[in-house]
């Protein structure tokens, strides 16, 4: 609870700075987003009409499922940047430095690839742990009870690992941005001292660094829904309202009228750079508690290797 309200506290003292950095960041995404939307669109439309399907299409049709997957992850890839950012910001407010927005996106430039590195080592880990189980499970049902029986194991074990993976790899993971950002550590190194630093310590569970963690992860992950919510309801209607057939999904912004999607777009970022920066702030003072209690960190300390002002 404490700080949960820590977190909220420094979000209003420190508002404006935040929201400026937070906006190109959102503006990326949401651009991004909707252009692998829009691109996935045009391709379920295409696969959708079998009488003009011709297999000489079929790189085009690859290409332009490669392109909104692209487009998708550069989306994801925003946020992770603005994550960065975030954390950079959060620790020079937390260690009573004077704020600078520049030192922001000093840290994105400076920390962008090696935490990004710690994103796709995370991804690979959680897809081998998930894939190849499900695969060989599915091939095993398929061998014994046929087609319809593979595939329903497989979907079955696929959603159960999915989920076993995410609850495993990010109670151990969880902090690697915080380390590879205030730490400047990148790779498998933030992997490994996230894990050092959500080691139990014989703690019982309830006290323990693990148990906190996701509290605090499902409060902030409530709270982004929660607003992030609020912007399918209108989508919904203008799409019912267009007569859009959700068998493709829900429409893109480039589906809509312009006198919707436009102004849509516009609060949808304003509101974004709003959401967005406060599970990174809550993850980040988490990340200082840990360091406070069990590492006895000393915040007055010139000489500390893990301050987070920019070399």
């Amino acid at each position: 609870g404490e700080i949960v309200s820590d977190a909220i506290a420094l979000m209003r003292a420190h508002l404006k700075p935040m929201y400026l950095v937070s906006l190109p960041f959102c503006a990326a995404y949401l651009l991004l987003r909707e252009a692998g939307a829009t691109t996935q669109t045009s391709l379920m439309q295409a696969l959708a009409d079998p009488t003009h399907f011709d297999t000489a299409q079929i790189p085009t049709m690859l290409a332009t499922g490669s392109a909104a997957l692209g487009l998708q992850i550069g989306g994801v890839i925003a946020i992770q940047l603005l994550t960065i950012a975030i954390i950079a910001l959060t620790g020079m407010i937390w260690r009573g430095k004077p704020l600078d927005i520049g030192a922001g996106f000093s840290a994105v430039l400076l920390r962008g690839a090696p935490l990004l590195g710690s994103m796709v080592l995370y991804l690979l880990a959680f897809t081998f742990a998930v894939v190849a189980p499900t695969l060989l499970l599915s091939i095993a049902a398929f061998a014994v009870g046929g087609p319809v029986v593979a595939g329903v194991v497989g979907v079955v074990v696929a959603f159960v690992l999915a989920l076993a993976a995410f609850v495993f790899f990010t109670l151990r993971w969880g902090l690697f941005a915080q380390t590879g950002v205030l730490e400047r550590r990148g790779g498998a190194r933030a992997l490994s001292r996230s894990t050092e630093l959500m080691h139990g310590r014989g703690l019982p569970f309830l006290e323990g660094p693990k148990f906190r963690f996701s509290v605090i992860y499902l409060v902030g992950f409530v709270l982004t829904a929660t607003l992030q919510s609020l912007f399918v309801g209108p989508r919904f209607v203008i799409a019912l309202m267009s007569g859009w057939s959700f068998s493709q999904g829900m429409p893109p912004l480039t589906a809509m009228p312009l006198w919707f999607s436009i102004p849509f777009a516009l609060l949808e970022v304003a509101t974004n750079a709003l959401v967005f920066p406060l599970a990174s702030v809550l993850m980040t003072l988490f990340y200082y508690d840990l360091r406070v209690r069990y590492e006895a960190l000393d915040l007055d300390d010139p000489d500390d290797p893990d301050d987070p002002a920019p070399e």
